[in-house]
């Protein structure tokens, strides 16, 4: 069976299938995306069955997942510490962080989860998470620790503990992917948010110079020839991720 990935980021872009636009906010042709994009709502995103939703902590909410589950799609979605209710087989009440927390450098851990909906019927799924290494950890706590300054808000100490980890909640089976294979797919959300991070670096795709329609979308037609041209040379390169070592699962 055939996966088609879409992704769900952080990044002001919209998702129609699998085709992405730039939006901004001084352009009446994409008031709706950036209305969708500040809701974020899994459940309002076109998906099919057999689709694999890959999207940021935002995402996690009992009604998007159970959207994905009614129509046969599979979400694969980041989690916060702080993130929805969930439980374990004995319906006892689920906690990522504490049971990362006990994850070694390399090491993978996959716990079988529920999650509860309101109304409905709890959907099945996993958590998946591994530890950074020291440095890319010192990495992270360093940029959240400059995230709450810049917001002048107290830092949680769970908030320093999460930057050392990646938990992720996927729907698919473990007869489909394993828990490494999850993180490994879960390494091309990244490796396109540094495709939409350098081509709005580069190309300055964040914005749009004119608000007529038919200009704009001019504009945008041009950049994105000029992204096709610039992304031959990064066609062959290793997939990557803040990571850096091969995983082991226990």
């Amino acid at each position: 069976q055939q996966i088609v990935v879409q992704l769900l980021a952080e990044q002001p872009f919209a998702a129609h299938g699998m085709e992405r636009h730039p939006i901004s906010q001084s352009d009446e042709l994409y008031r709706n995306e950036i209305r969708a994009f500040i809701n974020r709502l899994l459940e309002r995103t076109p998906m099919r069955r057999g689709d694999v939703l890959l999207a940021d902590r935002n995402y996690l909410r009992p009604a998007g997942v159970r959207a994905a589950a009614a129509v046969g799609a599979y979400v694969l979605v980041r989690l916060r510490w702080s993130h929805s209710a969930m439980v374990d087989r004995r319906e006892r009440s689920f906690n990522a962080l504490q049971h990362a927390t006990k994850l070694k450098v390399g090491q993978v851990g996959a716990w079988p989860v529920k999650l509860p909906v309101p109304a409905g019927k709890a959907v099945a799924g996993r958590v998946v998470a591994t530890t950074l290494p020291a440095p890319l950890a010192a990495k992270a706590e360093r940029r959240v620790i400059k995230c709450a300054g810049r917001k002048g808000k107290e830092l949680d100490p769970r908030t320093l503990q999460a930057a050392h980890l990646v938990m992720v909640f996927t729907t698919l089976p473990a007869t489909q992917l394993s828990p490494s294979g999850v993180l490994e797919l879960h390494r091309y959300r990244w490796q396109i948010e540094l495709a939409f991070k350098r081509l709005q670096q580069l190309l300055k795709l964040g914005r749009l110079p004119h608000k007529a329609p038919d200009i704009a979308r001019t504009w945008i037609l041009a950049k994105l020839v000029v992204a096709l041209l610039l992304e031959p040379p990064h066609r062959n390169a290793r997939i990557f991720s803040p990571r850096g070592y091969r995983l082991e699962t226990p």
